[in-house]
Formats: structure tokens, C-alpha cells, sequence
């Protein structure tokens, strides 16, 4: 389980290194804004790629050569 010793050598590192008394602060700090840009750039990107339903219907008509459903009566 190497994956284990890894992580578990990773805690005693950074629990001796936040033992100084301002270091959690700018430690969590750093992963607040890291948190809040990746979660920034999952929106971004999903929203980049959001399609309505009406705009598949189009797109669909458009590619069989059909008339919009708005069109069909």
C-alpha cells in the first residue's frame, strides 16, 4: 500500500509544518482560493457547453433537413 505511506508521510510533513502559529491561517487561505477558482472554472466550463432543449430540437431538425418544431403545426 504505497499509496497509504505516501499520504500518511504527506499528514506528518504538513502537520510539522503548520505547527508554527500563522501558517494554518495562510494555509487555508491558499486552499480557499484554490477552492474557489476550481470551482470557478467548473462552472465556466459547464455553462460553456449548455444547450437548451429548444436550441437540440433546432440543431436536430437542422441536420435531418425537417422544419423547426416551432415551425410544425
Amino acid at each position: 500500500m504505497p499509496s497509504v505511506s505516501t499520504w500518511a508521510g504527506f499528514g506528518s510533513v504538513l502537520r510539522q509544518w503548520l505547527s508554527e502559529p500563522a501558517r494554518p491561517k495562510w494555509f487555508n487561505i491558499t486552499m480557499a482560493v484554490l477552492l474557489i477558482v476550481s470551482l470557478w472554472r467548473c462552472y465556466n466550463k459547464r455553462m460553456s457547453g449548455f444547450v437548451s432543449i429548444s436550441q437540440k430540437i433546432a440543431m436536430t431538425a437542422k441536420k435531418a433537413g425537417k422544419p423547426k418544431a416551432n415551425q410544425m403545426r
